[in-house]
């Protein structure tokens, strides 16, 4: 039998809807006095505040922890399965990023930065609505989305993982192609962003191995390696 929802630590209440949990309510009525009593606005308040002490407390090292620098580079990723197929084959999952797109974008955030900082001691010399008008605005904007989801991590203790980048990489990504179209000449734009694409899906291809876990020997296996701790 469940124990009544009043003995039940404050922490615990959100099992009562866990099938199998000592604390589980068939009823539903400890959900329902839990709601009445915190309400939305104090549990979302309260359990945001416990996920941040308990993010704060695990301080144990992770084999396949990056630090923020070393998701810039693609220096290394995380490894969710791993099998042995006989004959010499080998399957694995592997996450890592496109190095076609986190090295290119890594290049466009550094060249955006200069250009705006340029932007602001020389922008008097710009009209209005000139190209170079615009892109400062809309990388400016991106820039700060980009640092706002990166720069938490400076200061996280626990482990962090090459994913926690992707949000901070969606906006590095919108300024690549910004800073492409402002740089290429109109007239190359098609040839050029083709280009691009060209090598950012035969990159893909080249680790699909590693994202679909098709079987490779070691040497194929090592091929991909393209960096020591991409192991």
């Amino acid at each position: 039998m469940p124990r009544p929802s009043f003995l039940r630590p404050p922490t615990l209440q959100f099992q009562a809807t866990l099938k199998g949990s000592d604390n589980y309510d068939p009823t539903g009525q400890a959900l329902r006095d839990w709601r009445s009593q915190e309400g939305f606005w104090w549990t979302m308040v309260t359990h945001n505040a416990r996920m941040i002490k308990h993010n704060a407390n695990i301080l144990a090292p992770h084999p396949w922890q990056t630090t923020w620098w070393e998701w810039l580079l693609d220096l290394r990723g995380v490894a969710y399965y791993g099998k042995d197929e006989g004959f010499r084959y080998h399957t694995q999952v592997y996450l890592l990023g496109n190095a076609a797109v986190l090295w290119s974008v890594l290049g466009a955030v550094i060249a955006s930065v200069l250009v705006c900082t340029l932007y602001v001691r020389y922008r008097n010399a710009f009209p209005a609505g000139s190209d170079v008008h615009n892109f400062a605005k809309q990388a400016t904007f991106c820039l700060l989305g980009y640092g706002i989801n990166l720069l938490p991590y400076l200061g996280v203790a626990r482990s962090t993982f090459l994913y926690h980048y992707m949000p901070a990489l969606c906006f590095g990504q919108i300024i690549t192609a910004r800073l492409l179209e402002v740089c290429v000449p109109a007239r190359w734009h098609s040839a050029v962003f083709k280009a691009y694409l060209l090598v950012v899906v035969a990159v893909y291809l080249h680790f699909a191995a590693w994202i679909y876990a098709f079987p490779l020997q070691p040497e194929a296996q090592d091929r991909r390696r393209w960096m020591p701790r991409w192991n």
